[in-house]
């Protein structure tokens, strides 16, 4: 039996009344489908339902039929709200007597989808109202079919009367649908019967233990025409054990539903001593998934194997066995080899063993393939940092395709996600021979690589979505996000040994003095690292994890009730917890170690003065921590944090974008090739005086311009910590070109000061400049104000940071002195006022403090505000 809970759904009606309306109608149809809805609930006090749509299911249309679905699912939630009203989770019901509140444990379901992996982590709701199905193998919905037609004749007159079958096809379907209504209510019961032996602390209630019989379950059953394939029953249960009340919720689902599934199949296996009737199911389902599926797929493989010939010699083989086994036959003699095998048959002994011997040659063949494929995984596995995508390139090129199989549940608690050992478990296809493994086919340092790479692909799509959670936003999100922390690490560390290897070359230091520069360039690592907001948290044995802060904002008690009961609200910052192992390798804690020979005093002196004094015991356990800002430490981490994240992230998207190359010459010059277009846009020519000429195609220069900005931008970034280097643009001529025009127009709007000072733009000025910056101002503008009303339509929403995608940066830009200035203070001005008088009270603004800012324009503010207020009760009078 194949049992598998798809769905965990709030309590509310519209979503349970979708799944029960879903059961019973066509399937590719709205209308009622009397073949579909075998509808078997057995809550007594609501079977009118059941009738109903037996006898006028198929009178009603589909809008009738979904309010009536609407309507029992209603009567259900209140009968059971009722039935269990002693619990302790009504408090969370609102005004519709409904509970959409979610906790902060999660699920997380993965599938494949076009070739590609599709994971979803969902969170589990406060009252979980679970959907699943239980499946029946087609072989053994034949075997209940046998045992029916067999025991029909051993029912009496009143036994046929009571259960409605008069012919054997008749007991077989009933017979059908009474086990897997049993199967239901067992699985049911035997899970509240686990919950509550899960429980350290029991009470009465705990000892107490559920029946079939108190179970109530809405089911419909599911099965093709001829009631001999396709045999499912869909079931939706309470989250309260039927016979004490008691809430169950247990540590993990999917383990619990594991050992009730190998419970099951025990007690209901065809191979059963038992004297039941019902003994139909075959064991090894639920048991070992994983291994039990490797084997499956080796048995297969096997059989495979033996009828290919372009895998297995079978002509070798059975000569072969003629000669091993002294049998008095010539083997160079065709017709008297196949003569032999033909008689064989007739010998049961003989043709057993050379099955076994053929068997024996085909798994030595899988072994190999096996052997083979193994070596492939673990060599593309040496260097991944934990990217699918890429994984997958890499074995398809060497003749392996990877596919998600499926994965396992997370468990949380409310304040912290605990870490569980959670595999995603793969499928490994051999494209040469067709043969597939899983994890479990691997062994010593594959199966190790594998499992390794699937928990970390696990952790780190898990803190994505701990990420998505705790942002609203892209923008806000993306100094967050896993890849974009790897860049700004990434950066940090080569600015690091770019520094340290200059210095180590300038003298022949001793060996002593070498270490402590080496371990000086570390500091200065980790104070490059915190300015980017994140903590570098080193231990002695080279296990390493970084720490990005975020500035918490402050949550009103009415907006998230959870968050707010449990401390979260209060707390200044959040650090959201990276393992080293998902990034390149220089950037994990063992290389680290080595490259700036750390020893463990070193280690426990930065870690002293760096992480145990400005964290909670026991932060680097969570994957999201959350702290008060009691030391200065956590200031100089949040402020500016995220500039040169951001600045990194554009300047490498940017470029990414525009899919460019540099390529050298052969006389010392280069050009930036275009991916793209597949051609060079930009030729960078050395010329007598240590400068370049810079030669691109005249009707291309803006391009071509909007390319050299790109690749500039991306070279002064590599150099910023050098105070003297820096690019100037200029025409030998004088004269002003739209090339020089773009490169002046996209420096002005570069919100970096640094970036805008290395980067010089002369003859780039005239009028034609004045309108390509008002046509980018103009588009800046528009920009903006979209996304001040979308946040402004934003249900429940009351804060709002101006950043650089605002034009935050044109205050602080002397590009902007003047008339676009004074625009954008209009629009400045008008944007707090709207949102103020739409309930915002959080504003906030990247690079100055907006409080600061108001007060100095004050009286043009006040204005607006006092006009906006007479607009408002003017477009009110006629209401009134």
């Amino acid at each position: 039996m194949l049992s598998k809970e798809y769905k965990k759904s709030v309590w509310a009606v519209s979503p349970i009344a979708e799944h029960i309306y879903y059961w019973i109608r066509k399937k590719n149809g709205k209308r009622f489908d009397a073949e579909r809805a075998i509808f078997v609930s057995n809550i007594k006090e609501l079977e009118s339902f059941n009738d109903m749509l037996e006898l006028r299911g198929n009178k009603l249309s589909p809008s009738e039929l979904e309010k009536e679905c609407q309507k029992y699912t209603r009567d259900v939630l209140d009968h059971w709200q009722q039935k269990f009203a002693g619990a302790r989770k009504w408090s969370k019901m609102d005004e519709n007597n409904e509970c959409h509140e979610l906790t902060s444990r999660t699920v997380t379901k993965s599938s494949t989808v076009g070739g590609k992996s599709v994971s979803k982590t969902e969170a589990i709701p406060y009252l979980p109202v679970r959907f699943g199905s239980h499946r029946l193998d087609d072989i053994v919905t034949q075997r209940i079919r046998d045992t029916a037609f067999n025991h029909y004749k051993n029912l009496s007159a009143t036994d046929k009367s009571t259960l409605n079958v008069f012919s054997k096809e008749e007991y077989a379907r009933w017979m059908i649908k009474d086990f897997l209504i049993l199967w239901a209510k067992d699985f049911e019961k035997e899970f509240h019967n686990a919950c509550k032996a899960e429980q350290n602390k029991k009470t009465k209630k705990h000892k107490i233990k559920t029946k079939i019989s108190d179970v109530e379950l809405m089911m419909n059953i599911h099965i093709d025409i001829d009631w001999k394939t396709g045999a499912h029953i869909h079931y939706a249960a309470s989250p309260f054990d039927p016979t004490t009340g008691l809430f169950s919720s247990p540590k993990n689902y999917v383990d619990i539903y594991k050992k009730i599934g190998v419970k099951l199949e025990k007690k209901y296996s065809y191979k059963s001593k038992s004297k039941r009737l019902y003994k139909f199911i075959e064991e090894g389902v639920a048991i070992g998934a994983v291994k039990q599926i490797s084997n499956d797929l080796k048995e297969e493989a096997v059989l495979d194997i033996i009828d290919n010939p372009t895998l297995l010699n079978v002509d070798k083989i059975r000569k072969n066995y003629i000669k091993n086994n002294g049998y008095d036959c010539d083997i160079d003699d065709q017709l008297q080899v196949d003569k032999f095998f033909d008689d064989l048959d007739k010998n049961e002994e003989a043709k057993s063993a050379y099955e076994e011997t053929v068997k024996k040659e085909a798994e030595a063949v899988y072994e190999k393939r096996k052997e083979e494929v193994s070596r492939i995984v673990s060599k593309a596995l040496k260097n991944n940092i934990v990217d699918y995508d890429k994984l997958q390139q890499e074995l398809k090129e060497q003749g392996v395709e990877i596919d998600f199989g499926f994965d396992h549940e997370k468990d949380t608690n409310c304040h912290f996600d605990k870490k569980k050992d959670v595999e995603h478990i793969f499928e490994f296809t051999d494209l040469k021979t067709g043969i597939k493994f899983n994890n479990a086919s691997f062994k010593g340092d594959t199966r190790s690589k594998v499992k390794r790479f699937a928990s970390s692909y696990n952790e780190r799509n898990q803190l994505q979505h701990e990420i998505n959670k705790s942002f609203k936003t892209k923008q806000e999100r993306l100094p967050y996000d896993v890849d974009s922390i790897q860049t700004v690490l990434a950066h940090n560390m080569r600015m690091t040994k770019a520094a340290m290897n200059h210095e180590l070359s300038l003298a022949p230091y001793s060996n002593e003095e070498a270490t402590a520069i080496r371990r000086k360039h570390f500091e200065t690592y980790m104070q490059m690292c915190l300015e980017s907001g994140i903590l570098v948290n080193l231990n002695k044995q080279g296990n390493l994890t970084y720490h990005k802060i975020n500035k918490n904002r402050k949550k009103n008690n009415g907006e998230n009730t959870d968050w707010f009961e449990s401390g979260k609200a209060q707390a200044d910052y959040s650090a959201f917890k990276y393992k080293s192992s998902w990034f390149t390798e220089d950037l994990r804690g063992k290389d680290i170690k080595e490259l700036f020979e750390l020893d463990d005093e070193t280690i426990i002196r930065l870690n002293l003065t760096w992480v145990m004094d400005a964290f909670p015991a026991r932060f680097m356990q969570y994957k999201v921590a959350f702290m008060s800002n009691n030391k200065n430490i956590l200031e100089k981490m949040n402020q500016n944090a995220d500039t040169k994240s951001f600045l990194l992230l554009s300047i490498q998207k940017n470029y990414d974008y525009r899919k460019l190359e540099q390529r050298s010459t052969y006389d010392g010059g280069y050009y930036i090739y275009s991916i793209r277009n597949e051609q060079p846009t930009v030729y960078f020519k050395p010329s007598d005086d240590s400068s370049f000429d810079v030669l691109f195609q005249p009707f291309q220069a803006r391009s071509a311009a909007m390319d050299t900005w790109a690749h500039t931008q991306k070279e002064v970034l590599e150099n910023l910590d050098n105070q003297d280097y820096g690019t100037s643009f200029y025409a030998k001529d004088g004269k002003v070109c739209d090339f020089l025009r773009t490169m002046y127009v996209e420096r002005a709007f570069c919100p970096n000061n640094d970036m805008r000072s290395r980067i010089e733009v002369r003859n780039g000025f005239d009028e034609r400049t004045v309108e390509f910056m008002q046509k980018k101002f103009d588009t800046l503008i528009e920009k903006a104000e979209a996304s001040i009303d979308k946040a402004i339509n934003t249900p429940n929403k009351n804060s709002f940071n101006f950043t650089n995608l605002h034009g935050a940066f044109v205050l602080s830009n002397e590009e902007f002195d003047g008339v676009l200035r004074a625009r954008y203070e209009d629009f400045l001005n008008r944007s707090i006022v709207k949102l103020e008088q739409a309930g915002f009270t959080d504003l906030t603004m990247n690079g100055i403090i907006l409080e600061d800012y108001v007060r100095k324009n004050e009286k043009r503010i006040e204005s607006l505000r006092e006009s906006k207020t007479s607009t408002l009760s003017s477009n009110n009078k006629p209401k009134l």
